[in-house]
């Protein structure tokens, strides 16, 4: 009766995505949307050379914002994996066939957010639900909030020379830069619950379903920088009047089911308390990735698992390696702008737009990691365990981005001397390994005379790296009983 209450439970949990709502605009739109949306214009110069400039700098974008676009897909791929709890049950038993009956394989009740080698127990079920609230803070380092990731577009070449000089900045209206300061809200709620079963006493197979609420608001702050055309505001302007600045603000949310990922663990050498087993995770690309609720990619992680148990006292360690093979959605990472009205932007400019729409300006490949943990968790109550983890992930060969100074040709009338400006943009600095690393502490309580138990866990990131979150509260539920 109790499994066939699990059972119905889970099913419940799984049908929920059907009936929450659904953005009407995806969300990987939203961020590429209002980071082109900051920079068209309106000219109000009748008769200056290069008129009309609506489109320009939308056409410029298609070269310039690779930054933007590999952060739009580390947003994809770090939401999506973010950490969602063990596979293992916090009541662990061996089966004894001679006496029928099961006894308890720990004093300590596990952690979160790590493997044990210890398995649920031949016909032991394991049922929970946990809930966490996740908030980013900063990108490599740099405040999401107050506008510090800051991009810098330089003007197309749009127009026929002015004075037989041949470069990017000629006619001399060329030279004209603008300043994108970009402020990005992004939270994240996952429910997740989960399903385990021992088939043997050494192998354990499970499921976790993530139901998943995205909201994104990013706001982009633009301003013309007249570093050419100081002396005739009207050439380059938001409002046609002279206007050198122009905030855009889009938001969204989405709710539904995340990636599922069905679990598999096996015991193949038993040590006191503990001892060594294999692990294997899916993750299948459930979600969808056109709303950020899933990478688009099937992720396969394995794992080595090592636990002991001394008096109260259980170690832990674990590592693993995670094959990814799939992309993000392409409306992260491709340039694709609405194409400009007729008349509203230079016939040049707007053949440009058109041979730069759909270039793929990141890679859209979710990346390999290496994930390890290392922990302890400590029985000190038989109706409390308090647990410390160190966790670690590896995001593979991806690039790296940073605030960088860098030089921009300009001249103050075709024909002119050139200058060059030094403007901070945030850039690619370097090509590589991303290493996230968190800590994380918790404690399980168990409801006395029941095997139920309560879970609270805290995550705090340990370095700045990749999209950086505040910290983290989980709150779980955790039941084990009997299926025979």
């Amino acid at each position: 009766m109790r499994f066939r209450t699990t059972v119905a439970a889970a099913l419940i949990f799984i049908s929920i995505p059907a009936m929450l709502f659904a953005q009407s605009t995806p969300l990987a739109q939203i961020l590429p949307g209002v980071l082109i949306g900051g920079v068209t214009m309106t000219s109000g110069a009748a008769g200056t050379a290069g008129n009309p400039h609506e489109a320009h700098f939308v056409a410029a974008a298609g070269t310039q914002f690779g930054a933007p676009f590999t952060m739009n897909k580390l947003i994809a791929a770090q939401l999506s994996t973010f950490p969602i709890g063990s596979s293992s049950a916090g009541f662990v038993f061996n089966f004894d066939p001679a006496t029928g009956s099961f006894k308890p394989a720990s004093q300590s009740f596990g952690p979160t957010f790590a493997e044990r080698a210890l398995t649920n127990g031949r016909g032991r079920i394991g049922f929970g639900i946990n809930y966490q609230h996740l908030e980013f803070t900063s990108y490599e380092g740099t405040d999401l909030h107050n506008g510090s990731l800051s991009y810098v577009l330089q003007h197309n070449d749009c127009c026929a020379l002015a004075s037989g000089v041949n470069d990017a900045v000629d006619p001399f209206f060329e030279g004209d830069l603008i300043q994108e300061s970009l402020s990005l809200s992004l939270k994240n709620d996952i429910v997740a619950p989960f399903v385990s079963y021992g088939l043997t006493n050494r192998w354990d197979v499970g499921v976790v379903v993530p139901i998943v609420h995205i909201s994104l608001s990013p706001t982009i702050t633009s301003t013309i920088d007249r570093i050419a055309t100081f002396s005739n505001p009207l050439i380059h302007s938001f409002d046609g009047a002279g206007s050198s600045t122009k905030v855009t603000s889009l938001s969204g949310s989405a709710s539904g089911l995340g990636d599922i990922v069905l679990r598999t663990k096996y015991r193949f050498f038993d040590g006191a308390g503990g001892g060594l087993a294999a692990g294997l995770d899916v993750r299948v690309p459930s979600g969808d990735k056109e709303n950020l609720l899933g990478t688009g990619a099937v992720q396969t992680r394995l794992q080595l698992i090592a636990s002991s148990e001394v008096g109260r006292i259980s170690p832990h360690v674990n590592f693993g390696y995670t094959f990814s093979r799939g992309d993000v959605s392409s409306s992260l990472v491709t340039f694709s702008p609405a194409a400009p009205a007729a008349g509203t932007a230079n016939p040049a400019t707007t053949a440009q737009i058109a041979a730069e729409t759909g270039t793929t300006l990141a890679d859209p490949k979710v990346p390999d990691e290496l994930n390890y943990v290392v922990g302890v968790d400590v029985a000190v109550h038989s109706l409390l365990t308090i647990s410390a983890d160190f966790q670690g992930r590896t995001i593979r060969d991806i690039e790296r981005f940073g605030s960088v100074s860098q030089s921009y040709q300009f001249r103050v009338a075709n024909g002119g001397p050139l200058s060059t400006a030094t403007r901070n943009t945030f850039s690619p600095i370097s090509s590589g390994n991303l290493n996230v690393l968190m800590g994380i502490v918790d404690a399980k309580f168990n409801i006395p005379g029941t095997t139920l138990l309560l879970t609270g866990s805290v995550l705090f990131p340990l370095n700045d790296a990749g999209m950086k979150p505040k910290v983290t509260p989980v709150v779980s539920l955790d039941y084990s009983f009997s299926g025979k």
